[in-house]
């Protein structure tokens, strides 16, 4: 993700952190490319986070999946793992294994992809089909900012 897409991710991403936390959730970052690194523990230094990222690479979406679920796995309460992609990841098969131990944790996964994604792989990849949206490169904040509407309530 670069260019356009890139600015409107980083925005997308600060307006839904902003509405998660006002939802009662914390927020963390993984940044997935040829590898995944988690850019931050919960709700410290997002902003800056979220500004620093650049494109490179592959998609490793099978990685950024299990970091994100080890990070997860332990938390109390509603748990949930929101992705947003406009690349097909590099094995689809390991992508969707990986969704699969994250939602056997009890995680839920949203997912939100741009032109260049498979739609009907976000579909499967995410816990729910409502929890899936496709949008184009224009629409990818606000987008990301919807979905935090559709976060499943937050229990203790």
């Amino acid at each position: 993700m670069e260019g356009h897409s890139l600015e409107q991710a980083k925005l997308g991403a600060l307006r839904f952190a902003t509405d998660a936390r006002a939802r009662g959730y914390r927020v963390g970052l993984i940044r997935f490319a040829d590898d995944a690194h988690a850019l931050l523990n919960p709700d410290t230094g997002f902003t800056q986070a979220v500004e620093n990222l650049q494109a490179y690479g592959t998609t490793n979406l099978a990685a950024a999946i299990d970091l994100a679920t080890r990070h997860l796995a332990g938390a109390s309460g509603q748990r949930v793992m929101c992705i947003v992609t406009d690349g097909l990841p590099d094995s689809k098969r390991k992508a969707l294994s990986a969704a699969g131990r994250a939602i056997k944790k009890g995680i839920d996964i949203m997912a939100i992809g741009t032109e260049g994604a498979d739609a009907r792989f976000l579909g499967h990849l995410a816990t729910t089909d409502v929890l899936s949206r496709y949008v184009t490169r224009d629409k990818l904040q606000e987008g990301i900012t919807d979905m935090a509407r559709l976060l499943p309530p937050k229990n203790a």
